[in-house]
């Protein structure tokens, strides 16, 4: 619908929508009159923010400790979170970050430390 212009793209509308079809002024007005105070364009609302509460990250870290071979896609499907809520637990609530095929904390306790280590030798 290039180069077309206003009114035009109305009556294509009232043609669609018949009389249920809003103004431009009817539409403003209901906004002002109800909620609106400013002409400024309102932010579109965009991606919800992720809730992650406490119980979902205990419930995760106690996945790693059991298997520190599992995947995020498998903690995807056993908890039923997003792929992205799991990621965000992992690595900024529990601070893990992946060495080779296994996840690891990022900062190692001494036993910790030589565990690893006696493992990659």
């Amino acid at each position: 619908m290039e180069n077309v212009s206003a009114s035009e793209v109305y009556q294509l509308m009232k043609n669609v929508y018949g009389t249920n079809s809003m103004c431009h002024r009817s539409a403003w007005y209901r906004n002002f009159h109800s909620e609106r105070s400013s002409t400024d364009i309102r932010s579109q609302p965009g991606q919800a923010h992720v809730v992650i509460i406490k119980e979902a990250v205990a419930s995760v870290n106690l996945l790693m400790r059991i298997n520190q071979q599992i995947t995020t896609q498998e903690i995807t499907v056993e908890m039923c979170m997003s792929k992205g809520s799991v990621h965000k637990i992992l690595h900024e609530r529990l601070q893990y970050r992946k060495v080779c095929a296994l996840y690891a904390p990022k900062h190692f306790t001494a036993e910790q430390k030589i565990h690893y280590m006696s493992i990659s030798l």
